[in-house]
């Protein structure tokens, strides 16, 4: 159990950190939360990772973007810490911003290719609960959203996004359920110019959540099955669903990979989604 919960730990993404805030996945980027011996981890841990992503959203073409993160973690004064870097590559409808895809085109537009840094990401995750007797535990987590990318070409809201949360874990022998919930308070971006064309772009503030099952398959592997789900950040719009799986390498007690692949399940979610994060600690 430690070692499923060792590997775990090295492989938390983006709590909306590699996919929530890191492409049109606006809100899928729950990491899984279970307890941890906090003795036991490593105090800095670093993270790359790489994300494809298509989908229609209700448009009659398709929007394809790739996104290539870095997440430093460090942990301190019994609290874990996250800071995440982006750079972003889209190519999407114009006037599209590709954080928060809410358009719905009746004709075919004029298609957009941009790239540049995408918007910093800070949170902060505390445990504030946990029972000896089962390990089920409790964190409390709060995340910002930085809002540095250019809105100019698509690659963010030019506002910043608050988010509190709560997420549980139950750990078995071999395996770990958890879920959570989070409440974000999203920047409204009012009118902008995105690719030359004037928007008026409104933003409604979300809940989200996710429930995950992941088990030990080896003492180097385990696999991870998850539902995310958020609530439509615009009007005329559907709610966020996507389906998870995931699979994740320990190399060493240091080193780790997490491959995975995602599916929409409506027409306000990514088609598929698929990726990759390298994960080390000292």
């Amino acid at each position: 159990m430690r070692r499923l919960a060792q590997t775990k730990r090295s492989l938390q993404a983006l709590i909306f950190a590699l996919l929530a805030q890191a492409s049109n996945q606006a809100m899928c980027d729950e990491g899984i939360a279970e307890h941890v011996d906090r003795a036991a981890r490593e105090p800095i841990g670093i993270e790359a990772g790489y994300v494809y992503t298509q989908g229609k959203y209700s448009s009659t073409v398709e929007s394809k973007s790739t996104v290539k993160n870095l997440t430093l973690s460090w942990t301190a004064f019994d609290m874990d810490f996250q800071f995440t870097t982006l750079y972003l590559e889209r190519t999407a409808p114009a006037g599209t911003i590709i954080a928060r895809v809410k358009k719905v085109i009746t004709v075919t537009p004029r298609i957009v290719s941009s790239s540049g840094a995408g918007d910093l990401s800070l949170s902060v995750n505390k445990e504030i609960f946990t029972d000896p007797a089962t390990a089920i535990a409790v964190n409390a987590v709060g995340e910002m959203k930085i809002a540095t990318a250019d809105s100019a070409k698509g690659l963010g809201t030019g506002k910043n996004d608050y988010t509190v949360g709560l997420t549980a874990s139950y750990p078995f022998e071999t395996a770990v359920v958890s879920g959570g919930a989070k409440y974000s308070v999203l920047g409204d971006p009012g009118k902008i110019k995105v690719n030359g064309i004037v928007e008026d772009i409104r933003f409604n503030n979300i809940w989200s959540g996710y429930f995950a099952f992941t088990t030990e398959l080896t003492s180097r592997s385990n696999a991870t099955f998850s539902f995310n789900m958020a609530q439509p950040s615009g009007t005329a719009t559907n709610y966020y669903q996507v389906l998870e799986l995931a699979t994740s390498y320990r190399f060493s007690e240091a080193a780790s990979v997490r491959i995975f692949t995602s599916k929409g399940t409506n027409q306000n979610s990514p088609d598929w989604s698929a990726g990759l994060v390298l994960s080390g600690n000292f």
